[in-house]
C-alpha cells in the first residue's frame, strides 16, 4: 500500500496513471467510514429526469468556427431520447474540507452545464451528487490530512458513485442503452464504477461508450484490452459502441514531461483523439457559452472574449 500524495492532484495522477482506484490502491475501508448516500433521495441528484427544474437551462451556444467566426446555435432537448448518460462531474466542490459535504451547489450545476448537459439533446440526463475530494483541499494553505483521512475520503466518494449507479440500475435503465461520463476525478470515478459494474459483465451489453477526458487507461502493448479494462476496448471508429474514448488535453507547448508519464511496465496510455477516432487529424466544432461562462467558479477573473478581431 502506497501513501497518499500530500494534494489529491497528486493522488489522482499516480494512481490513474496505473490504472487504479482508490479501492486497489488501499486496504478495506475502516468500520468508520461513511456510509454511501441515500439515491432515493432526490436531493442527491445534480440532475434526473424527474428533478423539477434541474438541469433545463438555456443551452444556445457560442459555435466557434476555425476562421475565427462565432456564431449562435439554438439548443433544444430530445423529447423521447432512446439512450441515457450517466455523468460523473471533475473536482469542483468549494466546501471547506476534505470531503465535500452533500448537498448540491452551483458548482455542481455549472460543470453539468458546462460540460454535459447538451447532450440531453440525445440522451436521459443522470448526474449523481457524491461526496468529493474537493477542490479547497488542493489549494497550498489548506492544512494537509493524514494518509488515512484521504484514503476514506475517497473510498467514500467511490461508495456513492457505486450507490448511485445502482439506484438507477435498479429504477430508471429499464435495459436501455447508457453512455458513461466522467472527467478527471469523475472519470476515475467512473473507471471504478466500470470495474465494478460493467466490465465483462451483462451490463456491458447496454453500454454505447465510455467517455474518460482527464484521466488514464492502460493496454498492454499491441493489445485493446487486458489493462485497466478486461473486454473495453479503446473507440475507433464512429459507429463502434462498447468501447472507451479517453485522452488528456495539453497545450503543444507545455507537454507532460517524460518522467511524470506513469504506467505499468508492458502497458501503454490509451489515447483516442475525439475527433478522429480511426487516427490522423481531425476537427471538432467548439460549442462555447454565450455569456462567457466556463467550468471555473464565478469569482475568479472574467473570461475574456473567445475570439480576438484580427489587428
Amino acid at each position: 500500500m502506497s501513501n497518499f500524495a500530500k494534494t489529491v492532484l497528486s493522488i489522482a495522477v499516480a494512481l490513474a496513471a496505473h490504472g487504479l482506484s482508490f479501492k486497489d490502491a488501499v486496504a478495506m475501508a475502516p468500520a468508520d467510514s461513511a456510509m454511501p448516500l441515500d439515491y432515493a433521495d432526490v436531493r442527491h441528484w445534480v440532475c434526473r429526469p424527474n428533478l423539477p427544474g434541474a438541469c433545463r437551462d438555456d443551452l444556445d451556444a457560442a459555435v466557434l468556427e476555425a476562421s475565427g467566426a462565432v456564431w449562435t446555435e439554438p439548443f433544444q432537448p430530445a423529447a423521447s431520447p432512446k439512450a441515457d448518460c450517466f455523468y460523473v462531474y471533475p473536482t469542483v466542490s468549494e466546501s471547506p474540507g476534505l470531503t465535500a459535504e452533500p448537498a448540491v451547489t452551483e458548482a455542481e450545476r455549472r460543470a453539468v452545464r458546462q460540460q454535459v448537459q447538451r447532450l440531453s439533446s440525445v440522451c436521459r440526463l443522470f448526474v449523481p451528487f457524491y461526496r468529493q475530494i474537493t477542490a479547497t483541499s488542493m489549494k497550498s494553505d489548506f492544512e494537509k490530512p493524514s494518509s488515512d483521512a484521504q484514503e476514506r475520503a475517497g473510498r467514500t466518494a467511490e461508495a456513492d458513485v457505486l450507490a448511485a449507479w445502482d439506484h438507477y440500475v435498479s429504477h430508471d435503465n429499464s435495459g436501455r442503452s447508457v453512455i458513461l461520463i466522467g472527467h478527471s476525478q469523475g472519470a476515475a470515478m467512473v473507471i471504478n464504477l466500470i470495474r465494478e459494474r460493467v466490465d465483462a459483465r451483462p451490463m456491458q451489453e447496454r453500454l454505447v461508450s465510455a467517455i474518460l477526458p482527464g484521466w488514464f487507461v492502460q493496454v498492454p502493448v499491441g493489445k485493446l484490452v487486458g489493462g485497466t479494462f478486461k473486454a473495453i476496448p479503446p473507440c475507433r471508429s464512429e459507429r463502434q459502441t462498447g468501447c472507451v474514448i479517453t485522452y488528456n488535453a495539453l497545450r503543444a507547448e507545455r507537454p507532460i514531461p517524460a518522467d511524470k508519464v506513469f504506467h505499468l511496465e508492458g502497458q501503454q496510455q490509451v489515447c483516442t483523439n475525439p475527433a478522429a477516432l480511426g487516427g490522423g487529424a481531425g476537427v471538432l466544432k467548439p460549442y462555447l457559452s454565450t455569456r462567457g461562462e466556463t467550468i471555473l467558479p464565478t469569482f475568479t477573473a472574467p473570461q475574456p472574449a473567445w475570439t480576438q478581431p484580427p489587428i
